[in-house]
């Protein structure tokens, strides 16, 4: 009889250990995608914008999350002469640093979680070579994020697609070696798409 109780609570401490293991609050993610660029005057991008996002979320019990991350995207778009008719390539490095609060949702081994993101961010701005004559802008800025993710999740690891909305304004005074006076775009929305994969534990 001992030797059953003793052999009952064995089995429940190893259930009950089990369980905690498999509560897994904290996870990291590693995205890659693109985006696309709606500017003030309506330039598009030129040809395909990388992205690369590096995400820390936290799973509070009651579903909410938390999280922090690094966003970085390198965009072909265009600025342009507020003296001339030209349509200046420019290609932007935007980096920035966000933190978010979302929820979770589970169904089964999916799951879903809409969010807010907002930050600060650099940005810098470089001419193409034929209009070299102009200096490289630098530019910091405050940025709003909402998104939404959806993963699917295999032991430890999460495949995951996301999308997220990004909006911030620039300040449009340029630095110039030149008499032309040259304009960026005051606002700046970005729609980036990205797939990846996660780690939980």
């Amino acid at each position: 009889m001992m030797k059953r109780c003793l052999l009952i609570v064995a089995l429940l401490l190893s259930l009950a250990s089990n369980a905690q293991q498999e509560k897994r609050n904290n996870a990291v993610f590693l995205g890659f995608g693109s985006c696309t660029i709606t500017q003030d005057k309506s330039y598009p991008i030129k040809d395909l914008s990388p992205t690369i996002d590096v995400v820390y979320n936290r799973f509070l019990d009651d579903g909410f999350m938390v999280g922090a991350g690094y966003y970085f995207k390198n965009i072909n778009h265009y600025i342009y002469e507020l003296n001339g008719n030209d349509n200046i390539p420019c290609t932007e490095g935007n980096h920035s640093l966000m933190l978010s609060l979302g929820y979770k949702f589970n169904i089964s081994a999916f799951n879903i979680t809409p969010y807010i993101a907002a930050g600060v961010g650099f940005a810098r701005y470089k001419l193409s070579e034929d209009y070299d004559f102009y200096k490289t802008k630098y530019d910091t800025f405050l940025m709003l994020s909402p998104g939404v993710r959806l993963g699917y999740e295999i032991s430890r690891w999460m495949v995951f697609a996301s999308y997220n909305f990004n909006y911030y304004k620039t300040n449009t005074k340029v630095d110039l070696d030149s008499a032309f006076e040259l304009i960026l775009p005051n606002k700046q929305e970005y729609h980036s798409f990205n797939i990846g994969l996660g780690y939980m534990f």
